[in-house]
């Protein structure tokens, strides 16, 4: 005689041999037929058990999707770190102390009878006239404080509202509606009492009408009773 009763191990053999089947569109019904067949032996499952199966099989769906999804928000997330992050270091330098170096050539002079100089790329030069002025090195530093480039905490003001987004910290939005066509401001008809009436009775009287049963235009109006249609 088949046992009643499934081990944990066998209702999750099941459960992967009903995705199977139910994933291809066979009825419930023939699912159960198969299951049972193949299960003869240890126990036989019922329709509703079946059912109850396959909703825990959706169940196992849904999860997975919402587990999905949070594994997807939280890789979103570490990606708005990383950006943040470098947007702050860039901002730190930007506001670091500028050292200009500026380089020049001056002529300088030498006496009458000196016969080496050096030239505007710094080479030395024989002078067989000693007339010429040969140049040196001049450098001049420049230390400017910067306030920092603004640039970069506009990347870090998005960073925070994007995080705030996918965490769902941001109030709700006013959305105004519209109508169909996303184009028009929405406009609410307020109907007069008496078109409600006679909204209704015509269709009332419509799916009384299938019924073998007519109303006249004066009962349509409230003043007559139905007629029965004696044709």
């Amino acid at each position: 005689m088949a046992r009643n009763k499934r081990t944990p191990a066998q209702r999750e053999r099941d459960l992967v041999f009903i995705t199977r089947l139910y994933l291809q569109q066979i009825p419930l019904i023939e699912i159960a037929d198969r299951l049972n067949e193949m299960t003869k032996e240890d126990y036989t499952l019922s329709y509703n058990q079946v059912i109850s199966d396959v909703r825990k099989i959706r169940e196992r769906w849904q999860q997975q999707a919402l587990d999905n999804i949070d594994e997807r928000i939280n890789q979103e997330l570490d990606k708005i770190d990383a950006v943040e992050a470098e947007a702050y270091e860039s901002w730190r330098k930007s506001k670091q102390t500028k050292v200009t170096v500026t380089t020049k050539r001056v002529p300088v002079r030498v006496a009458a009878d000196g016969r080496l100089y050096i030239d505007e790329q710094g080479r030395l030069q024989q002078n067989d006239e000693g007339a010429v002025q040969p140049l040196e090195v001049e450098q001049t530093v420049k230390h400017e404080q910067s306030s920092g480039d603004p640039r970069f905490l506009q990347i870090v003001l998005h960073c925070i509202h994007k995080r705030a987004e996918l965490l769902g910290l941001d109030k709700p939005k006013k959305i105004a509606p519209t109508d169909p066509t996303g184009k028009l401001p929405y406009k609410l008809k307020i109907e007069k009492p008496e078109e409600y009436e006679s909204r209704r009775i015509e269709a009332l009287s419509g799916i009384l009408e299938q019924h073998g049963i007519v109303i006249s235009r004066r009962a349509r109006k409230g003043k007559t009773p139905l007629d029965s249609d004696k044709g």
